[in-house]
């Protein structure tokens, strides 16, 4: 993970923190046998915005929000790789032990689509919150 932005509370209670994460990821062939050869593994980036509460004097994850932005296969790169390549998770706890508890409905956008995840921060500058645009790519002939 890096360029990590963390804001905790003034009372010291909870606390908000955003960081980029870039990871290579891939499942064993034994676990996940392709026909085709190809193995399965990619190159994968994303944000985290999550919040954090204290409890007892332990900082304690409240919500983690995990956002993929885009994924690339390592023989071809991004700009090859099939839509829906890593599927979106839609499995809870318990089905699942290792789930979630719950799902957002948002389903986040992946290359070439793109959207902005919202900011917890106020801009570093102006002290204003930051607008966050709408998803797409507006162009000068919009």
């Amino acid at each position: 993970m890096m360029q990590d932005v963390v804001d905790v509370a003034v009372d010291r209670k909870t606390a908000k923190a955003r960081f980029r994460c870039m990871m290579m990821a891939g499942t064993h062939y034994e676990r996940d046998p392709r026909p085709s050869g190809v193995s399965r593994q990619w190159w994968e980036g994303a944000l985290y915005e999550n919040s954090y509460v204290r409890m007892d004097g332990v900082w304690k994850i409240k919500t983690l929000n995990y956002r993929p932005v885009w994924h690339a296969t390592h023989e071809s790169g991004w700009a090859y790789t099939p839509p829906h390549f890593v599927p979106n998770l839609t499995t809870t706890f318990p089905d699942d032990p290792y789930g979630p508890d719950e799902l957002t409905d948002i389903k986040p956008l992946l290359w070439p689509d793109h959207e902005v995840l919202a900011f917890h921060c106020e801009h570093p500058v102006t002290g204003r919150p930051i607008i966050t645009p709408a998803p797409g790519l507006k162009t000068d002939q919009e």
